[in-house]
């Protein structure tokens, strides 16, 4: 993810905002191409309440 942060099982959420899936959890993370820069935002085993 340091050097790459698109590549893997990626979908986009919204603005700068996307998720990657680890196995059971999800990454969710911003990416800010301008400082080249990624801010990992939560952590989450995967639930049906993981995207509220």
């Amino acid at each position: 993810m340091a050097s790459d942060p698109f590549v893997g099982d990626i979908r986009h959420l919204e603005a700068r905002v996307y998720r990657r899936r680890v196995g059971a959890y999800r990454t969710i993370f911003e990416v800010n191409t301008d400082f080249r820069a990624v801010q990992i935002l939560r952590v989450e085993r995967r639930t049906s309440t993981t995207y509220r």
